[in-house]
Protein backbone atom coordinates (compact mmCIF):
# COMPACT_ATOMS: atom_id res chain seq x y z
CA UNK A 1 0.00 0.00 0.00
CA UNK A 2 1.47 3.38 -0.99
CA UNK A 3 2.19 5.99 1.66
CA UNK A 4 -0.06 9.03 1.37
CA UNK A 5 0.76 12.29 3.10
CA UNK A 6 -1.77 13.64 5.58
CA UNK A 7 -1.69 17.01 3.81
CA UNK A 8 -2.85 15.32 0.58
CA UNK A 9 -5.65 13.46 2.40
CA UNK A 10 -6.94 16.60 4.11
CA UNK A 11 -6.32 19.25 1.47
CA UNK A 12 -6.01 17.40 -1.86
CA UNK A 13 -8.52 18.16 -4.65
CA UNK A 14 -10.48 14.94 -3.99
CA UNK A 15 -10.36 15.07 -0.19
CA UNK A 16 -13.44 15.03 1.99
CA UNK A 17 -12.38 18.36 3.44
CA UNK A 18 -12.17 19.90 -0.04
CA UNK A 19 -15.61 18.57 -0.97
CA UNK A 20 -17.10 19.86 2.30
CA UNK A 21 -15.48 23.24 1.79
CA UNK A 22 -16.91 23.47 -1.75
CA UNK A 23 -20.35 22.49 -0.46
CA UNK A 24 -20.24 25.13 2.28
CA UNK A 25 -19.17 27.79 -0.25
CA UNK A 26 -22.03 26.77 -2.55
CA UNK A 27 -24.62 26.97 0.24
CA UNK A 28 -23.22 30.33 1.37
CA UNK A 29 -23.56 31.69 -2.18
CA UNK A 30 -27.20 30.52 -2.31
CA UNK A 31 -27.86 32.15 1.06
CA UNK A 32 -26.43 35.47 -0.16
CA UNK A 33 -28.63 35.37 -3.27
CA UNK A 34 -31.77 34.59 -1.27
CA UNK A 35 -31.03 37.33 1.28
CA UNK A 36 -30.86 39.87 -1.57
CA UNK A 37 -34.56 39.37 -2.38
CA UNK A 38 -35.81 39.27 1.21
CA UNK A 39 -37.09 42.31 3.10
CA UNK A 40 -34.43 43.73 5.44
CA UNK A 41 -35.68 42.56 8.83
CA UNK A 42 -36.04 38.97 7.60
CA UNK A 43 -32.53 38.74 6.11
CA UNK A 44 -30.89 38.74 9.53
CA UNK A 45 -32.99 35.75 10.60
CA UNK A 46 -32.49 33.64 7.47
CA UNK A 47 -29.64 31.33 8.49
CA UNK A 48 -29.45 28.62 5.82
CA UNK A 49 -30.70 27.80 2.32
CA UNK A 50 -30.73 24.67 0.18
CA UNK A 51 -32.37 23.48 -3.01
CA UNK A 52 -34.11 20.11 -3.03
CA UNK A 53 -35.46 19.34 -6.49
CA UNK A 54 -38.09 21.99 -7.26
CA UNK A 55 -38.21 23.18 -3.66
CA UNK A 56 -36.24 25.98 -2.04
CA UNK A 57 -35.66 25.30 1.67
CA UNK A 58 -35.00 28.32 3.88
CA UNK A 59 -34.12 27.94 7.55
CA UNK A 60 -34.88 30.75 10.01
CA UNK A 61 -33.90 31.22 13.63
CA UNK A 62 -37.42 31.56 15.02
CA UNK A 63 -41.01 30.65 14.26
CA UNK A 64 -42.11 34.28 14.09
CA UNK A 65 -39.61 35.04 11.31
CA UNK A 66 -40.58 31.83 9.52
CA UNK A 67 -44.17 33.10 9.48
CA UNK A 68 -43.05 36.43 8.03
CA UNK A 69 -41.04 34.62 5.38
CA UNK A 70 -44.00 32.43 4.40
CA UNK A 71 -46.02 35.61 3.89
CA UNK A 72 -43.45 36.67 1.25
CA UNK A 73 -43.33 33.26 -0.48
CA UNK A 74 -44.65 34.33 -3.90
CA UNK A 75 -42.42 37.41 -4.02
CA UNK A 76 -39.34 35.37 -3.11
CA UNK A 77 -40.10 32.69 -5.70
CA UNK A 78 -40.82 35.19 -8.48
CA UNK A 79 -37.73 37.31 -7.68
CA UNK A 80 -35.48 34.24 -7.73
CA UNK A 81 -37.06 32.65 -10.83
CA UNK A 82 -34.62 34.40 -13.19
CA UNK A 83 -31.53 33.51 -11.15
CA UNK A 84 -29.76 30.45 -12.62
CA UNK A 85 -29.41 28.31 -9.46
CA UNK A 86 -33.11 28.79 -8.74
CA UNK A 87 -34.60 28.00 -12.17
CA UNK A 88 -37.23 25.32 -11.82
CA UNK A 89 -37.99 26.19 -8.20
CA UNK A 90 -41.77 26.06 -7.71
CA UNK A 91 -42.15 25.61 -3.98
CA UNK A 92 -40.81 27.14 -0.79
CA UNK A 93 -40.32 25.27 2.47
CA UNK A 94 -39.55 27.31 5.55
CA UNK A 95 -38.07 25.57 8.57
CA UNK A 96 -37.09 26.75 12.03
CA UNK A 97 -33.81 25.83 13.62
CA UNK A 98 -34.07 25.90 17.37
CA UNK A 99 -30.65 25.52 18.90
CA UNK A 100 -27.89 27.08 20.88
CA UNK A 101 -28.22 30.35 18.96
CA UNK A 102 -31.92 30.65 19.79
CA UNK A 103 -32.62 33.45 22.27
CA UNK A 104 -33.67 32.15 25.67
CA UNK A 105 -36.89 34.15 25.44
CA UNK A 106 -38.08 31.76 22.72
CA UNK A 107 -37.49 28.60 24.76
CA UNK A 108 -39.90 27.56 27.48
CA UNK A 109 -37.49 26.99 30.37
CA UNK A 110 -40.04 26.28 33.13
CA UNK A 111 -37.89 27.74 35.92
CA UNK A 112 -40.45 26.77 38.58
CA UNK A 113 -40.01 23.00 38.10
CA UNK A 114 -38.96 21.33 41.34
CA UNK A 115 -37.93 17.79 42.15
CA UNK A 116 -39.18 15.67 44.99
CA UNK A 117 -37.24 15.01 48.18
CA UNK A 118 -36.68 11.46 46.94
CA UNK A 119 -35.23 12.79 43.67
CA UNK A 120 -32.96 15.15 45.58
CA UNK A 121 -31.77 12.27 47.78
CA UNK A 122 -31.00 10.10 44.74
CA UNK A 123 -28.97 12.88 43.10
CA UNK A 124 -27.09 13.53 46.36
CA UNK A 125 -26.42 9.81 46.80
CA UNK A 126 -25.03 9.68 43.29
CA UNK A 127 -22.88 12.75 44.01
CA UNK A 128 -21.52 11.09 47.16
CA UNK A 129 -20.47 7.98 45.22
CA UNK A 130 -18.56 9.86 42.50
CA UNK A 131 -14.84 10.48 42.95
CA UNK A 132 -14.73 13.24 40.32
CA UNK A 133 -14.94 16.33 42.57
CA UNK A 134 -16.26 18.84 39.95
CA UNK A 135 -18.98 16.40 38.82
CA UNK A 136 -19.90 15.59 42.40
CA UNK A 137 -20.21 19.31 43.23
CA UNK A 138 -22.29 19.93 40.11
CA UNK A 139 -24.73 17.17 41.10
CA UNK A 140 -25.05 18.63 44.59
CA UNK A 141 -25.79 22.07 43.12
CA UNK A 142 -28.39 20.49 40.83
CA UNK A 143 -30.10 18.83 43.78
CA UNK A 144 -30.17 22.10 45.72
CA UNK A 145 -31.36 24.20 42.76
CA UNK A 146 -34.02 21.75 41.55
CA UNK A 147 -35.43 21.42 45.06
CA UNK A 148 -35.78 25.18 45.38
CA UNK A 149 -32.94 25.62 47.85
CA UNK A 150 -30.15 28.17 47.49
CA UNK A 151 -27.25 27.50 45.11
CA UNK A 152 -24.77 28.48 47.83
CA UNK A 153 -22.25 25.80 48.91
CA UNK A 154 -23.19 23.88 51.99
Amino acid sequence: MPIVKLKQILFGPESTLSRLSASVASHEALLIRVRRVLPEPITRHCIAVSVDGDMLVIVTDSASWATQLRFHEQTVLSDLATDKPFKGIRRLSVRVRMGRDTPATEIDLHPDNKISTQGRNIINSCANSITDKPLSNALRRLARYASGKSDQPE
